[in-house]
């Protein structure tokens, strides 16, 4: 009767031991989609909860990585293309200006390359967040002036650049912020028409950073896929205007990273509106 007992009354937690490490077992295989069913012993029942949530968390960082290498693959090719096509016509060519303008055009696909690895490692990095914020105090106007000086010999030359920003002090990291900012108003000068606005306010928790532009805007369906890394909503722009598609995502994630967040809306002026949210930290971190 005693080894009935115990056996009724442990048979249940075997049960949801094996049907975890079954999950486990399936999941170390590749079947990423693999779940464990919810325990039927409240002696066990944080277990599988806990394996599900580390498990959806896995497969999301394997997904984002999948896709990140596919569309690093999917890129690199046009440069290739253009690299061995240029390299064919150097073979060919006679006249020495038309040399030379192949030459030229190969060592621009070089330096995209380049800046193509670069950019995909930059943002990995930030998304594993393998480095630590240097936090600054500075004086908002004083920062953010210097940015849009920094930024206007990129701007074209029919639009406008304005600034609202309060003289008080502000605490962030300044590296990662100017590479925000300047995205946000380096994709604000491609879809402008006339005008572009950098505005800041200060809140009790940080600081709120809007641009706003007078473009075509951004369709509410895809507002928030933006922040996707390589995307690209306008298919018909070429590689001296669309970049590499991780300038939203830099956004997103040096907003987050600061305890705050990025998103986009319409703007006044009737095109888009990027907004993000930077929180400060206590006093005393580093």
């Amino acid at each position: 009767m005693l080894g009935l007992l115990i056996y009724f009354n442990l048979r249940p937690l075997w049960r949801d031991l094996l049907a975890v490490r079954t999950t486990a077992e399936a999941f170390a295989e590749g079947n990423f989609h693999a779940r464990s069913p919810l325990s039927k012993s409240r002696l066990f029942a944080p277990l599988p909860l806990a394996f599900n949530s580390m498990a959806s968390s896995l497969e999301r960082q394997m997904e984002t990585r999948q896709a990140l290498a596919h569309a690093v693959a999917h890129e690199i090719r046009t440069p290739i293309a253009r690299l061995r096509f240029g390299l064919t016509m150097l073979e060919e060519e006679d006249d020495p200006e038309q040399w030379q303008r192949y030459h030229e055009g190969m060592e621009r696909d070089i330096q995209e390359l380049e800046q193509l690895v670069s950019a995909s490692m930059d943002y990995t990095k930030l998304a594993r967040g393998e480095f630590q914020l240097h936090w600054e105090t500075v004086d908002l106007y004083d920062w953010f002036a210097d940015l849009i000086d920094l930024v206007t010999p990129l701007k074209p030359a029919p639009l406008t650049l304005t600034l609202d920003c309060p003289h008080q002090q502000g605490r962030f990291d300044r590296k990662l912020l100017y590479i925000a900012s300047r995205n946000l108003l380096l994709n604000a000068f491609k879809y402008a028409n006339h005008s572009v606005h950098l505005s800041v306010q200060t809140e009790q928790y940080g600081l709120t950073i809007c641009v706003d532009d007078d473009g075509p805007g951004i369709p509410e369906d895809d507002r928030e896929r933006i922040f996707d890394p390589f995307l690209r909503l306008d298919r018909s722009r070429d590689r001296s205007t669309g970049g590499y598609g991780l300038g939203l995502s830099f956004v997103r994630l040096i907003a987050e990273h600061h305890g705050g967040h990025a998103e986009v809306q319409t703007s006044p002026l009737g095109g888009a509106r990027f907004i993000i949210t930077v929180h400060f930290p206590p006093q005393s971190a580093d």
